[in-house]
């Protein structure tokens, strides 16, 4: 504030300290590191409270911003309250005290005036919600990295953008919300200037922008005192009106004749243009090759602000180079180390369960704003730390020991796609997927549940897999079930849940899942089982990705004793073979491995049984619905080992 040129400088450079406060304040974990010197998230110290909430100051600020706009007060009146609003829980304070009565003339008396007027605010304003939609279909409607990442960055960028202009015409108080393609806002008029609102400001920067993109916007007039009091109300009429907007937005026309080039990007639109990429001349549309140029930089400044929030560089990690950009994979192909002998990658999409409803049920200005801080600040930190986690535990599986040998891996395994909000999408190294799965849904768990979680679906499968399709299957149908299982369980028991399947080859992606599930994961007629507990949770895949490590010695016998439930299609008769190899072999390894505890615990602990072949258990089958089932958790030991050689 001291450097401030003037008022509004020294009221927007107040309303950003508190933000940047407020971002601080979450998450409830932190980095640490475990036992073996593998980064890890540990809760926080015990925290005593903030005198001063910074949600509370911000939402103080925005509702006298509003006020004072709406009683057509002075340039030079408005900023002296918003600078009074931001400042007064301090300004008994020393050194601000003195600086505000040596500095700005009649600044502690007009605290006084900024509480009455905070009292009885007077006047109409705006909520404004813009958002694009499809998301989707526009990341993945081209399979290069580099179109992926750039069409995700220009997301983000778009309403940045749009917040970053209310943040300067209106106060940095105003921006309630920049996060998964969604920007909303406070403001003293549906109008940004003149000549334009504020919701065609965004759509007509998004066409300029974007291209070919779906948005939606709208702006929800109310008085003051009614945000003060019934927030939620008139955040649901905005909403309602933003999809209203949507369902009447037209996309530009498209339309390729027989004779014209199509594009070699997404092979949908014409060409317009020829230019290099990958080292070859190519025809390709406007929009491919925009998202392609802003991906091709952006991915390095993604990972490095994942690697760069954890305070680790890549070497720490296990992975050669001293920067994110010197490492950064080009291709799928590149972040799978050679020599592997399964070549797969790991593609998951994650949401989280609950989230939205808690949005709107925010009764007040100031907890919408500390909702929203938590959940991005959360997301992001847990991300990176389980990313992190992930790859060091993927290096240690090629020799790499943090501390005592050099970096195993030649590039980063992980490519970000979209984290934002409560949403995130991202593609690895299969081998440290599910290790992913674990750390994130353990630190979320730590943060929110029971009553909210996140849930995440992941396909593992052979790397020259077009990305499209393994996001498609990803998110319509695993992470669907994962959230089915969520939902299906006790209030008080939920806790974050993930589901994966493993298609060692494009072919292998089944077109009806339920059919498949059915098929492949139920035997018997009488005594019907089923060879999988997924969808799981945190505690559980930690549990069975200890057991898949220690039985790698054993997999084979591990695979046969599978294959005997596979091919009889009887839980009978393989839990007979399972009953006669232990008993006929001397050598009891593999069976005290398979039955005994581990260091995340032991099947009764965490599945309430005593390993037998066969188990009935109180949970049901899929996760889906209510009842028991009998199950045999073999199968899901095969298919975690498979995803980790």
């Amino acid at each position: 504030m001291r450097e401030a040129e003037d008022l509004k400088s020294a009221a927007d450079e107040a309303a950003r300290f508190w933000r940047e406060r407020l971002s601080k304040k979450f998450p409830s974990f932190e980095k640490g590191f475990d036992e073996e010197g593998l980064i890890d998230g540990v809760k926080k110290a015990g925290d005593k409270g903030e005198a001063v909430s910074p949600a509370e100051v911000l939402s103080r600020a925005a509702v006298v911003n509003l006020a004072s706009r709406a009683s057509n007060c002075s340039e030079e009146e408005l900023h002296l309250r918003r600078l009074a609003a931001l400042t007064m829980d301090l300004s008994q304070q020393e050194p601000l005290r003195s600086f505000l009565r040596s500095n700005i003339p009649g600044a502690i008396e007009r605290i006084s005036r900024v509480r009455s007027l905070l009292a009885e605010p007077r006047g109409e304003a705006y909520l404004v919600v813009c958002a694009a939609k499809g998301i989707k279909s526009y990341i993945f409607e081209t399979p290069g990295l580099n179109e992926i990442r750039g069409a995700s960055t220009l997301l983000d960028e778009l309403v940045e953008e749009l917040a970053g202009k209310a943040a300067e015409s209106i106060g940095p108080e105003a921006v309630l919300r920049c996060a998964a393609s969604t920007v909303e806002l406070l403001a003293p008029s549906p109008y940004f200037d003149d000549q334009l609102s504020w919701a065609d400001l965004f759509k007509r920067r998004a066409y300029e922008k974007l291209k070919y993109v779906q948005v939606a916007a709208a702006s929800q007039k109310a008085r003051i005192a009614d945000l003060i009091e019934r927030f939620s109300r008139t955040l649901g009429k905005a909403h309602l009106a933003m999809e209203a907007d949507r369902f009447y937005d037209e996309l530009p026309l498209l339309e390729t004749l027989p004779f014209e080039q199509r594009c070699a990007l997404c092979r949908t639109r014409p060409a317009e243009r020829w230019e290099t990429i990958r080292g070859e001349e190519t025809a390709v549309c406007e929009a491919c090759f925009v998202k392609f140029v802003r991906g091709r930089s952006e991915r390095r400044s993604k990972l490095g602000e994942a690697l760069e929030l954890v305070g680790l560089t890549p070497e720490a990690i296990g992975v050669e180079g001293e920067t994110a950009e010197q490492c950064t994979a080009d291709l799928i192909s590149d972040m799978i180390p050679k020599g592997v002998r399964r070549r797969l990658m790991a593609v998951a999409y994650g949401d989280g369960n609950n989230f939205g409803a808690a949005l709107k049920g925010m009764r007040t200005i100031a907890d919408y704003l500390s909702w929203s801080f938590r959940v991005s600040q959360t997301v992001k930190l847990a991300a990176s730390i389980a990313l992190a986690r992930s790859t060091q535990i993927g290096a240690r599986s090629m020799g790499w020991l943090p501390g005592k040998t050099g970096p195993k891996l030649k590039k980063l395994p992980f490519q970000i796609l979209a984290l934002g909000g409560d949403d995130l999408s991202l593609i690895c190294w299969g081998r440290i997927g599910l290790h992913f799965c674990e750390t994130f849904l353990r630190l979320t768990d730590m943060e929110f549940a029971p009553q909210y979680a996140f849930s995440l679906g992941m396909l593992i499968c052979d790397e020259k897999t077009p990305v499209r399709r393994a996001v498609e299957f990803a998110e319509g149908e695993l992470l669907k079930w994962a959230k089915r299982a969520f939902r299906g369980m006790r209030p008080e028991r939920r806790r974050g849940t993930m589901t994966f399947l493993l298609a060692d080859s494009p072919e292998r992606i089944p077109p009806d899942l339920e059919g498949f599930r059915e098929r492949m994961f139920s035997i018997g007629s009488s005594l019907k089982t089923y060879m999988t507990l997924r969808p799981f949770t945190a505690d559980e895949l930690r549990f069975l990705l200890e057991k898949a490590d220690e039985l790698r010695e054993h997999r084979g016998r591990l695979y046969r004793l599978a294959q005997a439930f596979i091919a009889s299609r009887s839980a009978l008769v393989g839990a007979l073979h399972y009953a006669y190899q232990k008993g006929r072999t001397i050598e009891k390894g593999f069976f005290e491995t398979l039955e005994g505890p581990n260091g995340a615990g032991s099947w009764e602990e965490i599945f309430r049984i005593k390993f037998l072949p066969i188990h009935k258990l109180d949970r049901p089958p899929f996760g889906e619905g209510e009842g028991k089932g009998i199950y045999c958790p073999v199968w899901d030991l095969v298919e975690i080992c498979k995803a980790m050689e």
